[in-house]
């Protein structure tokens, strides 16, 4: 039995030989890939093994594309990542761009109870200062759960791009939020470098992942009840926010057009 988990643990592990997506086929293709690789390894690359080159191809589709086979195929390779980002940085640790006291955001949706109950333990709400239409709730302790299984979320150090990901997650029983912490909080379990998220996808967005699918927010930024981000939403969740924000003094914006 000793002999058959062993196998079973070996068949687990990711072959990537020496060093991780090298591979010439990448380097000679985009000229800023092989200037990340160039600067992690030198002029020399080495070709991929084949679990190597199946899990680049899928980081690729999920950065360019938004195909999420990366979760069915390789959940514990990204552990792998995690373990491996100090041996390799310039592809995989995050701390190369991200200071420990920047924030970093998650853009997604939560249930209308759970926003008046954020708005509830807020020690101070206001006016973002520079979104509008978006209110941010300060002094803020929770873990936030994502609704995704990619066993992975993904994290920007740029409010505005984190913001922008929203759009996607709005329907009518949920609520736009950014979730927001400092990156010392999350960094432990954070891999993938910005700048090797910007040459797999092209474009430039402060994205890194976290292990698993919760965060620990100190504050989160909500849409205003008359943002186009809540135009989806019930009129009963609506009015869900609005009493919750009146009730800790917040009315700006809304005050004259809404009955509470």
């Amino acid at each position: 039995m000793k002999h058959v988990k062993l196998f079973e643990e070996h068949l687990n592990e990711l072959d990537y030989g020496k060093k991780l997506f090298a591979d010439p086929a990448y380097t000679h293709s985009s000229g800023a890939y092989r200037t990340l690789a160039q600067q992690m390894y030198g002029e020399e690359g080495e070709k991929d093994t084949e679990d190597e080159k199946w899990l680049w191809m899928r980081i690729k589709d999920y950065f360019k594309n938004n195909v999420k086979t990366i979760a069915k195929y390789h959940k514990e390779d990204l552990k792998t990542l995690l373990e491996l980002k100090k041996k390799f940085p310039e592809m995989l640790d995050p701390s190369l761009t991200i200071e420990p006291n920047d924030m970093v955001w998650r853009g997604q949706s939560a249930g209308t109870r759970q926003v008046a109950k954020w708005i509830e333990s807020a020690k101070s709400i206001e006016s973002h200062e520079w979104a509008d239409g978006w209110i941010t709730l300060k002094g803020i302790k929770d873990t936030v759960k994502s609704r995704n299984e990619n066993g992975f979320i993904s994290i920007s150090n740029q409010f505005g791009k984190a913001k922008d990901f929203t759009d996607f997650a709005q329907n009518e029983n949920r609520w736009s939020v950014v979730i927001g912490t400092p990156f010392k909080n999350v960094a432990k379990n954070a891999f993938i470098n910005p700048k090797f998220a910007l040459v797999m996808s092209g474009y430039e967005e402060g994205e890194t992942w976290i292990l698993g699918n919760t965060l620990k927010a100190t504050e989160i930024t909500i849409a205003h009840p008359d943002s186009r981000h809540t135009k989806k939403v019930f009129q009963r969740g609506r009015g869900e926010i609005i009493r919750a924000l009146k009730n800790k003094g917040y009315t700006e914006g809304f005050k004259d057009r809404y009955e509470i």
